[in-house]
């Protein structure tokens, strides 16, 4: 894998019966499209769209990957408390992909971005309804650069 795509799940419902059940609400799914044009209108190769499988997460991913035509996958790998670890053992899982994007939850995606980044997790916060490249040298999945980190709002 060369390049990584990251968006954390846009604006989502207030804590009803459980955390997963969360919805967006019509801010995020309006969020979330935008996010799907950006990529479709510059032409970014996103590879296959893995989500975490809690409701607000696969929604984000469907709305965005809807422009771009590609089919959702969920990965229990991404789901609320997924460790830096744990992403980077799914990256190596699916490091025949030259670029994949991942929909995740926070503080669950800042701590992974600043593990493949080198940096302290204080260092990276990645807003509701944001996308970021990181980028690998070759095949490698050490450290990471980042290539760019666009919030929704900047679209």
């Amino acid at each position: 894998m060369q390049q990584l795509y990251i968006v954390r799940h846009a604006d989502a419902e207030p804590t009803k019966t459980t955390d997963a059940e969360r919805r967006l609400t019509p801010k995020g799914e309006r969020q979330a499209a935008k996010i799907g044009r950006f990529c479709a209108e510059q032409e970014l190769d996103v590879g296959p769209i893995f989500s975490s499988p809690l409701v607000r997460a696969v929604q984000t991913a469907e709305f965005l990957a809807k422009p771009l035509a590609t089919e959702v996958k969920t990965s229990r790998d991404l789901a609320s408390g997924m460790t830096p670890g744990r992403l980077r053992a799914f990256l190596r899982e699916h490091q025949s992909c030259d670029s994949l994007l991942i929909v995740g939850h926070e503080p669950d995606l800042s701590r992974a971005v600043a593990d493949l980044l080198g940096c302290e997790p204080e260092r990276v916060r990645v807003k509701k309804a944001t996308l970021l490249r990181l980028c690998f040298e070759e095949a490698k999945l050490e450290l990471a650069t980042l290539d760019f980190l666009v919030p929704v709002n900047l679209l």
